[in-house]
């Protein structure tokens, strides 16, 4: 274990390879030889030619090196049964990815799929620019998600407790119920036409005023 070891990086991609091999042999249990590789279409001739010699390595027959967004777009052509109703159907696909971006625009026919533009970028990738903002909506739609379970869980249990009130408070209460309800409502309907840009914590926010104008009631 304390011994040194140097690969070249040919030989690391050859045991990506085959723990990929592995992998897809497990899945299908079935053995695993032929294959078809995915690379960007700016590589080298000679990062291809290391491609071919890591497959070779990993015990791979590879049987074509294909550019990623032709691959995409098969896979995608493949399955959409429903573009054979029509002459042409035109799709962009965008792929970002740890040290590239590429946008390619593809033509998708009955029994053929034309790749017709392809552009490139190796400035632009999923790096914290593209990762944090993901990330932070992520986090809002869950405090979002709280909060509305919260109000719904107010509303439930208000609605039960103001059985036990006096006349009066109880239908203060049922009203600002019926109020949030309603409210709460109108806010999910509306959120499904909101463009994405606009800030869900603000809909967080207003769902724990409401909670807590609830939970004035409890407090008089």
């Amino acid at each position: 274990m304390a011994e040194r070891h140097t690969f070249t990086p040919v030989q690391i991609l050859a045991m990506l390879f085959s723990r990929l091999k592995q992998t897809a042999e497990k899945s299908l249990e079935t053995p695993v030889s032929d294959c078809v590789i995915g690379i960007p279409s700016y590589f080298t001739d000679l990062q291809r030619r290391h491609y071919l010699d890591a497959a070779e390595i990993a015990g791979l027959k590879l049987l074509r090196l294909m550019h990623d967004c032709t691959a995409t777009a098969l896979g995608y052509g493949i399955y959409k049964s429903n573009f054979f109703n029509s002459d042409a159907t035109y799709v962009v696909f965008v792929d970002i990815g740890h040290s590239d971006t590429q946008v390619a625009v593809s033509c998708v026919l009955k029994v053929t799929i034309y790749l017709l533009s392809l552009v490139i970028d190796e400035t632009v990738f999923a790096s914290a620019q593209w990762v944090d903002p993901i990330e932070s909506r992520y986090e809002e739609e869950v405090s979002r998600a709280q909060a509305t379970r919260d109000l719904f869980d107010s509303i439930v249990d208000f609605c039960m407790a103001a059985e036990s009130l006096p006349a009066a408070k109880k239908d203060a209460v049922l009203t600002e119920r019926n109020e949030a309800e309603q409210w709460l409502r109108d806010k999910m309907q509306q959120e499904d036409s909101l463009p994405k840009n606009v800030d869900p914590v603000l809909l967080s926010s207003n769902l724990r005023r409401k909670i807590e104008a609830l939970d004035g009631y409890y407090s008089e």
